[in-house]
C-alpha cells in the first residue's frame, strides 16, 4: 500500500462505550477515581479505520497503525479526528488539538514479528506477573452477533461491506485483552499502546481465533503492565491480524 495516498481530513465524531466490563464500566471507573466508563481504544481506532477505508484504501488488507492512549474518550464525548497524509498519521482530540486523547502512526518501520508455534495451555495456573507466565501460548475464540454490528457501525462510519461481503466491525474482535479476561478472570485493564498489522478483514459468520503469549511484565510508577504478541485468524485459518497489545493490568496503590 502507497500510504502518500491518504488525504488530510478530520471529522467531529461522537463515540460510544460498547464494553460493559472493568475500566469500561462507570461504576468500576469512578470507583478508581475516573469520571465515568471509558471508550475502549479499539472502539476509537474503528472511527479512524472508518474514514481510511472511506478514502478507499484497502486498510484492512495491507495496513499498518502504531496507536497511543493518552487521555480517555467517554462516551457520547464529542471528539474531532484529523488524518494527517503529509505526516502519515492521525490524532483525536477534545475541545482543542492541544487536548489530544488518542495518536497514532501509519508508518509501517518493521513487518510483523514471526509468531511462535507453540501448543496453547488450556489453562494456567500461575497468578498474573509471574514470569513463569511469559511465553506460554493462550488461546480463545469468540462468536460475533451480527445482529449487533449495525448499531456500532452507525456511530463509527465503519463500512457494512468489504468487497460485497459482510464484515465484523473490528472492535469485535481486534482488542486480545479477551486472552487476559479468559485465563485470570481479569476484568479492569487500560489499554495504553499498540500495534496493528493488517491482513484480512474478518467477515460476517466468521469466529475470531485470538491466540497469543505475554512477552513481557513491567511497572512504572507503580502501574504493573504487561505486554501482550497476538496473531488473530477466523475460524477457516485465515489470518486478520497481529498485534502487539500493552496494557494496565493494575493500577499503583494509592
Amino acid at each position: 500500500m502507497n500510504l502518500i495516498d491518504i488525504k488530510t481530513t478530520q471529522w467531529e465524531t461522537t463515540p460510544r462505550n460498547i464494553s460493559p466490563n472493568g475500566i469500561h464500566d462507570d461504576e468500576k471507573a469512578k470507583s478508581l477515581g475516573f469520571q465515568s466508563g471509558f471508550v475502549p481504544g479499539i472502539a476509537l481506532y474503528e472511527h479512524v479505520c472508518a474514514g481510511l477505508i472511506d478514502q478507499g484504501i484497502g486498510w484492512l488488507e495491507s495496513g499498518y497503525v502504531e496507536m497511543k492512549f493518552r487521555k480517555p474518550v467517554y462516551s457520547d464525548e464529542k471528539v474531532v479526528v484529523k488524518l494527517d497524509g503529509d505526516n502519515r498519521t492521525f490524532q483525536l482530540f477534545g475541545d482543542n488539538t492541544d487536548d489530544t486523547r488518542c495518536s497514532g502512526s501509519f508508518v509501517q518501520t518493521a513487518p510483523p514479528p514471526d509468531f511462535p508455534d507453540k501448543e496453547v495451555r488450556e489453562q494456567l495456573e500461575e497468578p498474573l506477573g509471574s514470569q513463569a507466565l511469559v511465553g506460554e501460548m493462550m488461546e480463545v475464540v469468540r462468536e460475533h452477533d451480527a445482529s449487533e454490528f449495525t448499531g456500532i457501525t452507525s456511530v463509527t462510519g465503519f463500512p457494512t461491506e468489504i468487497d460485497g461481503k459482510p464484515v465484523v466491525p473490528i472492535s469485535q474482535w481486534g482488542n486480545p485483552i479477551y486472552l487476559i479476561y479468559e485465563y485470570f478472570g481479569l476484568s479492569t485493564t487500560i489499554h495504553y499502546q499498540g500495534k496493528i498489522w493488517h491482513h484480512s478483514p474478518l467477515f460476517a459468520g466468521e469466529a475470531s481465533v485470538t491466540r497469543g503469549l505475554i512477552t513481557s511484565f513491567t511497572e512504572r510508577n507503580g502501574n504493573k503492565l504487561l505486554e501482550l504478541l497476538t496473531e488473530i485468524r477466523s475460524d477457516s485459518g485465515r489470518k486478520v491480524a497481529t498485534v502487539e497489545h500493552f496494557s494496565v493490568y493494575e493500577l499503583a496503590k494509592k
